[in-house]
């Protein structure tokens, strides 16, 4: 129940403040196990010599010990909390999906200007384009989603999606037209969406409320931790056998390991 002030100065005008009484009840003492006394110095050096004179006395102060690392028992610290969110099919399903797509279908968006430069001697303006075809592409795959129903099996379209993109990366590397590369993007931009997307929402809507938290935070850390540590590993592919078959190479693990999250991510439930 909040506490009224009356305005006796400017500052209490309007005031209004919590009491805390479901924290804290007047009638509920708290368990002398959780509570410690402070260790006063009374004005004494180490030596226990006065220092300070009349600094004695005063009343004993008794303070809350709060577990801050919240790591006991039923109380879901940093740990429990991502092992709960990686025990359940579900959700390692969907951080999977994303953490693959990230780590191996997104470096094409990274290393396009290298692949417009050295594989079709463009310029800006090619590039350019097939940044715009992407972002196209993400448009129209946010406005399919709309038309989805909420209780779809958002499974399905996540993997599906992914695996789209894996064979989408494939067909970048095998690419010989200068004008393939923008409708290449375009497609890009919708399955990178769709299955993005899609494993947020399965996520946010599977995930315990007490976890949710956690579980956003690892969808965004297998995201952009996975773009990346991917492109870090692809500039080093693409440095020994060139960009063409680094992509070929990145698109073609992303095919298997997506058919292998499909099969086991779909027989969860």
């Amino acid at each position: 129940m909040p506490k009224y002030f009356r305005p006796i100065t400017p500052s209490q005008r309007k005031l209004v403040l919590p009491t805390l009484l479901e924290l804290d009840p007047p009638d509920k003492k708290a368990p002398k196990s959780l509570l410690t006394s402070k260790r006063r110095i009374n004005g004494r050096n180490h030596n226990g010599h006065i220092t300070v004179r009349h600094k004695g006395g005063a009343h004993k102060k008794l303070f809350r010990v709060i577990d801050f690392k919240r790591n006991k028992e039923n109380i879901p610290g940093l740990w429990t909390s991502v092992g709960e969110v990686v025990s359940d099919p579900i959700l390692r399903g969907a951080l999977l999906t994303v953490l693959v797509t990230a780590l191996l279908c997104a470096p094409v968006i990274t290393f396009s200007p290298l692949l417009v430069k050295e594989v079709f001697h463009g310029g800006s303006g090619q590039f350019s384009m097939a940044l715009g075809a992407l972002g196209i592409g993400g448009l129209i795959g946010a406005i399919g989603l709309m038309a989805v129903d909420p209780k779809s099996d958002r499974r399905f379209i996540s993997t599906n999606f992914a695996i789209g993109f894996g064979l989408i990366v494939c067909l970048t590397a095998f690419n010989p037209w200068e004008w393939g590369l923008p409708a290449i993007m375009v497609f890009a931009g919708v399955a990178m969406t769709v299955s993005n997307a899609s494993a947020n929402a399965l996520i946010q809507s599977n995930a315990p409320e007490r976890i949710r938290g956690q579980s956003v935070s690892l969808f965004m850390l297998a995201m952009r931790g996975g773009m990346a540590l991917g492109s870090l590993l692809t500039g080093l592919l693409v440095h020994w056998v060139g960009v063409q078959v680094a992509l070929l190479v990145n698109g073609m693990l992303a095919l298997c390991a997506h058919l292998l999250i499909r099969r086991i991510w779909l027989k969860a439930f």
